[in-house]
C-alpha cells in the first residue's frame, strides 16, 4: 500500500501538512514562541554581562608581577621599623618645615599648642584591604589599599576630645611622608607622584597616594596605593563614641556637664570608623572574597554605580557600601539560590532590595528577616519638634526619625566590641538608615553599635533608590536596550534633574563661620562679597553654625541643611531635592597653568581622589595657596503640574497665638517660645518664611498665614523666588541676605534664544499666541462643518497640520493686521473702517507684509459619485474650492485666495489659514495599500493625509500632559538651526526625539522644565546607536499601541532587512533606498504608513547625521560645564553668561568644512520679525491708500521656520538641482549665508562619457573628466536669481 494519498504525487506532501503550515498558531504554540523570545533575550543579556565582565575586572592586572613587586616593596618598607629611623618626635613645627602647614587637609585644629605631639613608631600592623583583596577592583580606576596601624600607645584615652586624635593622624601621616620621600631614590624610584587625598571627602582624615613608579599598556589610567592611617578596636573606649555623646567642648567649657552639650555624632562616627576598618574587612573577605559569583556581581553593581555617578560622591553610597549591603543579603539569606547564586540574580537583588526602600530601615545582620519595621524618612518635614528649624540645625541638618521605637542604639550599630568576633551574632555588623538619631534611651554598656553607612546622605539614598527602580524595571520587562540602559550609558545628576541652584563654600571663610567671635575686617568684606556675607549674618546663624562646624564636614552640613529647608519651603511644587558637592582650588580662576590647575584642583570632592600634588619638598610650587572651596549644587525635580504654585498656605491661625503678620517683632521671640505640640506647625512655619508671612482670606473663607509669591516677572519663575528667598534667609552667611550669591540654571537658554530670535525685545509668548490661532481654527472648524451653505459636498472636519497649531513652532503664530482687516464683517463696520482704525492703531510703524499659512486639511463628506483617476478627482477639488470662496464671501465676507495647487488661503480672525482638501478615495487609497506594494505616490498621500493629522493629534496631546515638552522642541530647532541643520533635522524628528525622553524616560519621572528636556534629548541625539536601533516613539493616547511585541518585532524585523538590504523584502529597490533612511524614527502615526518613517525623505544622510551627532556630543558637554558651573563674576555680568549660552547654542564651524559660501541678498535678511524683511515691509501712516493695504499686499509663502521663506524655497532649489554634487548647510535664523560642501563622488576625476559629462571638464588631451566648478558656481547664481549676491571659496 502507498505511503501517499491517491493522486499525489511522489516527493509531494500531504494535504493535511500543507494545511497545517498556513494555519495560525495554538495557545500552546504561542506560549512556546513566548517563553523562547524570553529565552533568547535572557540569553543574549547573560552573554553581554560575561563579556563585560571580562572587560571590566582588575583583577587580573592587579596580579601582573610589577604590580604585586611593587605593593610588596612598600608594604615591606612601612612593616619595617628601621625605615623610620631618624624620626622621632613629630609637632606642627615638622608640618611648617615640610611646607604644610596651612593646607586644608593636614592643617591641624590645635593649632599652637606645645603638648600637641607624637612619638613616631612603626605602625602595628600593614595590611592590604580592599577590593584589591577580595577581586572586586574595576580595571578602569585600579587601586591598592594599604590598612596603616598606629601603635595604640600613642594616643590617649582623652585624645578623642577637640579634634586631638584627627591632630595626631595628621602628624602620623607627616611621618609617613616624611619616610616615603627619604626612600624615593632617583635611581631608583619608589613612586612616581606623591599626593593628599580625603578618605570619604572628610577633610579631617587625609590619606597619602602613591603612583607608581612605570606604566603597563593594560592601565592605561595608572596604578597607585592608598596609605589610610586607622587604629585598633581597643584603641578607645567605643562608650565614648556614641552617637549621643559629646566630644567637641566648646572653648571655655570644658568644665560645663556633657549632658548640657549637643551631640557630636559625625564626630564620634568619624573615629569610630577607623576603629572598624580591620574588623570590616576581616568579615568582607570571608564573606564576599571567597565567592566568585558575588564577586562578580560586585563588579556588575560598582560599574552600575559609577556609571550613575554614585561611587565616589563623598555623601554617595560606594564601593564599600555595596559590598557591606551583599555580604548583608548573603547571610540573610536573600539571595535566591543561596551561595549558588548568579551573579545576574544577585545584582538584580541589590536593585530589588534599594528599590523597595529598604536601605531606610535597619538592617540586622543577626535577623532572616527585617529587623526593624519600615520607616519612612520625613523629607518635607513634620509636626514632631525634632524636625524644627532649631532642631535641623543642631543635627548637621539631618531628618530625625520620629518613631518612638527607633532610637540611636536600633539605628547606630557597631561590630568593635571587646572580645567579639565578627561570626559572633551577638555583637553584629549592621548597614542602617543613613540619618542618625541624637536621642539615646538605652544604656548598653557593652555593645556600642555602628552606622556603617553614616556618611551616606537621605538625598543620595533618594537618588540612588529612584534609579534602582527604573533599572529593575529594565531587567524586569527584559528591555531590548535593557544592557546599554544599565552598563553602558552614563548618567549624570545634572540629567536627573529640572532646575539647580549653586552656592560656595568658600576656605577663607570657614574660620569666621567656625568661631562666631571673630569679627570680618571691614577691609575683607568691601572687597570680597562673599566675606560680605558672612559679616552680615545673623549673629544667631552664626552661632548655630559654629556649633556645627565643630564636629561636620562643612560642605557636607551646608548640602544637607540647603535640601532640608528646601524640600519644606518648595512643598508639593517638586517631587525631589537633591545635593551634589564638588571642590575645587581656590586659585582656578587665577591660575596660568590650565594643566596644572586641572592636575590640583578639578578633580571633585570624591572619595579618595587626590586635592593636593606633593612632592619632595612639599606642596606642588604651581599653587600659592592651598585653600580649597566646594561647590554645592542643588537639583529640583519639579511638579509639572504644581510647580507654578503661588501661594503657601500656612497652618489655621488660633486666638492663643499672637499675630505675627500684626507685629513683625513677635520673629524675636518665637525662635525661642517654648514647645507646644498644638502651635508647633504654625511656629515652625513662621521660622521658615519670617518677615513675609502675611494673613489673608481665601476664597472658601479661612484666614491664615500665608505667603505669597508674585508671577509678573517673565525671567524669575516661582521656584527661584523661593529657593533665594530661603536660603538667603536661613544661610545668608554663604547666599546672602537676598540670595544674590546663588546661582540659579533654570530658562536662561530659554531667555538666550528668545533673545536671539527677538533681539528688539520683542518678545512673544509661544503658547499664548499658538493657544489663540486654535481658537480661531475651532471657530473657522464650526463655521465651515456646520454653517456654511450651498456646497455640493459638505465637510466633515478640519484637522491641523501646521506646528504652529500643535505649540511646537520656533516662531508663534501671529495676528497680522492686514488678515485682520480683510475678515472684517460688514455688521461690524466693514473693511473701511477697520482699515482706518488699523492705520490709527499701527500709524508711524513699520508692519511686516511676510505671512506664514496655518496648514489646516479638510475632510470631504463622503460620496460615492467621486471619480477614481487622479487628474479628475484634483479638478473636482479645484471646482468646490471655487465654490468655498464664493460662498465664504457672500455669507460671511470672509476673503480668500485660491492657488493651482489646489489650496485656498482663508484670512480669518487677523490669521492666515491653507485648506487643502481632502478626498474620500485618496484616504482609502492609502489605508488598503498593502505593506509589500507600498509606492512612492501612494506613500505620499498616506503620509499628507493620514500620518500627518496624527503626528500633530499626538504632538497636542504629549504637549497637554506635559507641558514643557513645547519648550524643549523650541529649543532643540533653535539649536539644529544655529548649528546650519536648517532643512538636515525637520522639525518632525526633533518632535520624536524630544517624545522619546518624555515617554520613555530613564530617570524616574519625565523633564519638567524645557531645560531638562533639551539637555536629555541632545543626549539621545549623540547615543543612540542609529545604525543598529530604531527609535520607537508610542504617541497614541494611552501609550501602549507600539507597547505590543507583535507590532515592535514587526518594526525592528523591517529595520533589520533595510539596514542589511535583505532581498526577502518585497519592496523594490528604490522603496528600500527610500525608507532606509539614517535616522531611523517610527511613531505610531506610521500605522498607516506599515509602521515605516513617514518622514524618511526629511532624514538626513549619512555623513550629515553623523555631523549631527557630533555637534550634540560638543553641545551636550558644554551645556553640562554650564550647568555646574559656578562663578560669582558671572553673577553680576551678563556677558561672560551670554557668550556662554551662545557657545551651546551656535556654531558655524560646519562653514569652515565647506568649500564655497553663497551670500544672500541683504533685503532678504529678516532681522527684525515684527518689521519684516526690507523688501516685505509696509511704512504705515494715517493716510496710507486701500490699494496698499489690503490683503493683495501679503507675502504668503509656507515655510519651516516662519521667517525666512525666500531663503528655505532657494535651498530648496538648490537641492534639487545640485543635490548630486554638493551638500547645503544653513541657518534658518539668520540666513545670511548658504555654505556648500562638493561631495567626493563631484571632485573625483571620472572616465569621459556623454551621458555623464554634465558639469564636467574635459582636461585636453585626457579621457577623464573633473567637476567644473565655475560653472556650477555660475547656475547656483543664476538660480538665485539675484538672491544671491556672490560666492567666496574657501580654502
Amino acid at each position: 500500500m502507498s505511503k501517499h494519498q491517491i493522486g499525489e504525487k511522489d516527493g509531494a506532501e500531504p494535504q493535511a501538512q500543507k494545511r497545517a503550515k498556513l494555519d495560525l498558531p495554538t495557545k500552546d504554540e504561542q506560549k512556546q514562541l513566548q517563553h523562547t523570545d524570553l529565552l533568547m533575550k535572557s540569553n543574549l543579556f547573560k552573554m553581554e554581562v560575561e563579556q563585560l565582565l571580562i572587560e571590566v575586572t582588575g583583577e587580573s592586572k592587579l596580579q601582573k608581577t610589577k604590580v604585586t613587586q611593587w605593593t610588596e616593596r612598600v608594604n615591606e618598607l612601612l612593616r619595617n621599623g628601621k625605615s623610620y629611623s631618624g624620626l622621632s618626635t613629630i609637632t606642627e613645627k615638622n608640618l611648617k618645615k615640610a611646607g604644610l602647614k596651612h593646607h586644608k587637609a593636614i592643617e591641624l585644629v590645635n593649632t599652637g599648642d606645645e603638648k600637641l605631639r607624637i612619638d613616631f613608631q612603626a605602625p602595628s600592623s600593614v595590611e592590604q584591604i580592599g577590593s584589591s583583596v577580595y577581586g572586586t577592583s574595576l580595571s578602569s580606576m585600579l587601586n591598592v589599599d594599604l590598612a596603616v596601624t598606629m601603635p595604640k600607645d600613642m594616643f590617649d584615652h582623652r585624645d578623642i576630645l577637640n579634634h586631638v586624635y584627627f591632630d595626631k593622624r595628621k602628624l602620623y601621616l607627616l611621618g609617613l611622608y616624611n619616610t616615603l620621600t627619604k626612600h624615593n631614590k632617583e635611581e631608583d624610584p619608589l613612586f612616581s607622584k606623591i599626593s593628599i587625598a580625603t578618605f570619604k571627602g572628610d577633610l579631617r582624615k587625609p590619606i597619602l597616594v602613591l603612583e607608581a613608579p612605570f606604566t603597563l599598556k593594560s592601565c592605561p589610567n595608572g596604578f597607585s596605593i592608598r596609605l589610610i592611617p586607622c587604629v585598633n578596636d581597643d584603641t578607645f573606649q567605643a562608650v565614648q563614641l556614641r552617637a549621643n555623646k559629646n566630644n567637641v567642648r566648646p572653648q571655655g567649657k570644658k568644665g560645663e556637664d556633657e549632658s548640657s552639650l549637643p551631640a557630636t555624632p559625625h564626630y564620634n562616627l568619624s573615629i569610630l570608623e577607623d576603629m572598624a576598618v580591620l574588623k570590616q574587612h576581616k568579615f568582607l573577605l570571608r564573606t564576599v572574597g571567597e565567592n566568585a559569583e558575588l564577586k562578580k556581581a560586585l563588579l556588575l553593581f560598582k560599574t552600575w554605580q559609577s556609571q550613575r555617578g554614585f561611587r565616589f560622591a563623598a555623601d554617595g553610597f560606594d564601593g564599600h557600601n555595596a559590598t557591606l549591603l551583599l555580604a548583608y543579603l548573603h547571610l540573610t539569606h536573600r539571595l535566591p539560590g543561596g551561595a549558588n547564586v548568579s551573579a545576574i540574580a544577585a545584582f538584580q537583588t541589590m536593585l530589588t532590595f534599594i528599590a523597595e526602600g529598604n536601605l531606610q530601615c535597619d538592617l540586622d545582620f543577626r535577623s532572616s528577616a527585617l529587623g526593624a519595621k519600615r520607616v519612612q524618612p520625613n523629607y518635607h518635614g513634620s509636626t514632631g519638634g525634632v524636625n524644627t528649624p532649631k532642631a535641623l540645625a543642631s543635627n548637621g541638618g539631618a531628618v530625625i526619625l520620629e518613631d518612638s521605637s527607633i532610637t540611636i542604639d536600633s539605628l547606630v550599630h557597631s561590630s568593635i566590641l571587646d572580645d567579639a568576633t565578627m561570626w559572633d551574632y551577638k555583637r553584629p555588623l549592621l548597614l542602617t538608615h543613613p540619618l542618625v538619631n541624637v536621642n539615646d534611651t538605652k544604656d548598653q554598656k557593652r555593645e556600642v553599635r555602628y552606622n556603617a553607612l553614616w556618611r551616606v546622605s537621605a538625598s543620595s539614598v533618594s537618588m540612588l533608590t529612584s534609579e534602582a527602580q527604573r533599572s529593575l524595571f529594565l531587567l524586569q520587562t527584559q528591555s531590548p536596550t535593557c544592557f546599554e540602559n544599565l552598563f553602558m550609558q552614563r548618567r549624570s545628576f545634572f540629567e536627573r534633574h529640572d532646575h539647580f541652584y549653586h552656592f560656595k563654600v568658600h576656605a577663607h571663610t570657614l574660620p569666621y563661620l567656625s568661631n562666631c567671635n571673630i569679627h570680618v575686617p571691614k577691609e575683607d568684606a568691601q572687597k570680597d562679597v562673599f566675606m560680605r556675607a558672612v559679616s552680615e549674618a545673623p549673629q544667631e546663624q552664626r552661632q548655630e553654625l559654629r556649633n556645627m562646624l565643630q564636629h561636620t564636614a562643612a560642605p557636607l552640613h551646608f548640602a544637607a541643611s540647603a535640601v532640608q529647608l528646601l524640600s519644606r519651603a518648595l512643598g508639593d511644587r517638586s517631587s525631589a531635592v537633591h545635593s551634589y558637592v564638588r571642590c575645587v582650588s581656590a586659585q582656578s580662576a587665577s591660575t596660568t597653568n590650565e594643566e596644572e590647575n586641572e592636575e590640583i584642583s578639578s578633580v571633585g570632592y570624591t572619595a579618595h581622589q587626590p586635592i593636593w600634588v606633593l612632592s619632595s619638598t612639599g606642596v606642588n610650587a604651581t599653587s600659592n595657596s592651598t585653600d580649597v572651596d566646594f561647590i554645592v549644587s542643588i537639583g529640583v525635580v519639579l511638579d509639572r503640574e504644581k510647580m507654578d504654585r503661588r501661594v503657601d498656605r500656612g497652618p489655621t491661625n488660633t486666638s492663643s497665638i499672637p499675630d505675627i503678620a500684626a507685629d513683625p517683632a513677635l520673629f524675636s521671640h518665637q525662635h525661642n517660645a517654648p514647645a507646644d505640640a498644638a502651635h508647633d506647625e504654625l511656629i515652625r512655619f513662621r521660622a521658615l518664611w519670617g518677615e513675609k508671612v502675611q494673613l489673608r482670606r481665601f476664597k472658601d473663607g479661612a484666614i491664615v498665614e500665608s505667603v505669597v509669591w508674585e508671577n509678573n516677572t517673565t525671567n524669575t519663575v516661582i521656584v527661584e523666588q523661593v529657593v533665594k528667598f530661603v536660603l538667603g534667609r536661613h544661610i545668608s552667611a554663604l547666599c546672602g541676605q537676598t540670595g544674590e550669591l546663588v546661582r540659579v540654571v533654570n530658562n536662561q537658554v530659554e531667555r538666550h534664544v528668545q533673545s536671539a530670535m527677538y533681539p528688539h525685545g520683542s518678545k512673544v509668548d509661544n503658547d499664548v499666541a499658538s493657544r489663540k490661532a486654535v481658537e480661531a481654527l475651532d471657530q473657522l472648524r464650526s463655521l465651515l462643518t456646520s454653517q456654511l451653505k450651498k456646497l455640493p459636498l459638505g465637510y466633515e472636519n478640519l484637522m491641523a497640520v501646521a506646528p504652529e497649531l500643535r505649540y511646537t513652532s520656533l516662531f508663534a503664530p501671529t495676528v497680522h493686521p492686514l488678515a485682520q482687516v480683510a475678515s472684517s464683517k460688514s455688521s461690524e463696520g466693514g473693511i473701511s473702517k477697520a482699515l482706518k482704525q488699523m492705520l490709527k492703531q499701527h500709524a508711524g510703524q513699520t508692519l511686516t507684509l511676510l505671512a506664514s499659512p496655518l496648514k489646516v486639511l479638510v475632510q470631504i463628506e463622503s460620496s460615492g459619485k467621486w471619480p477614481l483617476e487622479a487628474e479628475a478627482i484634483k479638478k473636482s477639488k479645484l471646482a468646490l474650492l471655487l465654490k468655498t470662496k464664493a460662498e465664504l464671501k457672500a455669507q460671511f465676507e470672509i476673503s480668500s485666495v485660491i492657488h493651482e495647487d489646489g489650496t485656498l488661503d482663508v484670512c480669518y480672525e487677523g490669521y492666515v489659514f491653507r485648506l487643502q482638501l481632502v478626498a474620500t478615495p485618496e484616504i482609502e487609497a492609502a489605508q488598503l495599500g498593502h505593506a509589500y506594494s507600498i509606492d512612492t505616490t501612494s506613500r505620499t498621500v498616506a503620509c499628507a493625509t493620514v500620518v500627518a493629522p496624527l503626528h500633530h493629534l499626538g504632538v497636542r496631546a504629549l504637549r497637554s500632559q506635559y507641558p514643557s515638552y513645547t519648550g524643549a522642541v523650541r529649543l532643540l530647532t533653535a539649536w539644529a538651526a544655529q548649528h546650519y541643520y536648517s532643512g538636515h533635522l525637520c522639525l518632525e524628528h526633533i518632535e520624536l526625539i524630544v517624545a522619546y525622553e518624555y515617554l520613555h524616560p530613564y530617570t524616574a519621572q519625565p523633564p519638567a522644565s524645557p531645560l531638562a528636556g533639551f539637555y536629555r534629548a541632545l543626549l539621545r541625539l549623540s547615543q543612540h546607536n542609529w545604525d543598529v536601533t530604531p527609535l520607537i516613539v508610542d504617541l497614541s493616547a494611552e501609550g501602549k499601541e507600539l507597547q505590543n511585541p507583535a507590532i515592535q518585532a514587526e518594526i525592528v524585523n523591517k529595520f533589520n532587512a533595510l539596514r542589511n538590504n535583505s532581498t526577502e523584502s518585497t519592496l523594490d529597490p528604490q522603496s528600500r533606498r527610500l525608507l532606509n533612511t539614517p535616522l531611523y524614527i517610527v511613531s505610531s502615526a506610521d500605522r498607516a504608513n506599515h509602521y515605516y518613517p513617514s518622514v524618511s525623505n526629511k532624514s538626513p544622510e549619512r555623513v550629515v547625521l553623523g555631523m549631527i551627532v557630533r555637534s550634540a556630543e560638543a553641545s551636550a558637554a558644554r551645556l553640562l560645564a554650564y550647568m555646574q558651573k559656578y562663578d560669582h563674576l558671572q553673577l553680576q555680568s551678563s556677558e561672560e553668561e551670554t557668550a556662554a549660552l551662545t557657545e551651546i547654542m551656535h556654531d558655524s564651524t560646519i562653514l569652515s568644512k565647506c568649500n564655497l559660501l553663497l551670500k544672500c541678498n541683504k533685503a532678504l535678511l529678516n532681522k527684525n520679525v515684527a518689521e519684516g524683511p526690507s523688501f516685505a515691509r509696509l511704512s504705515v501712516f494715517a493716510n496710507t491708500p486701500a490699494s496698499e493695504a489690503n490683503i493683495g499686499a501679503l507675502v504668503v509663502r509656507e515655510s519651516t521656520c516662519g521667517v525666512h521663506p525666500i531663503q528655505e524655497g532657494l535651498v530648496h532649489q538648490l537641492n534639487e538641482k545640485f543635490g548630486d554634487l554638493a551638500v547645503f548647510f544653513w541657518n534658518a535664523l539668520s540666513a545670511r549665508e548658504i555654505g556648500v560642501l562638493w561631495r567626493p563622488t563631484a571632485t573625483a576625476t571620472a572616465s569621459f562619457g556623454v551621458l555623464s559629462c554634465l558639469n564636467r571638464l574635459v582636461e585636453e588631451g585626457a579621457v577623464s573628466t573633473m567637476l567644473n566648478k565655475p560653472s556650477v558656481i555660475a547656475q547656483m547664481l543664476d538660480v538665485g536669481d539675484g538672491l544671491i549676491v556672490g560666492a567666496e571659496e574657501l580654502v
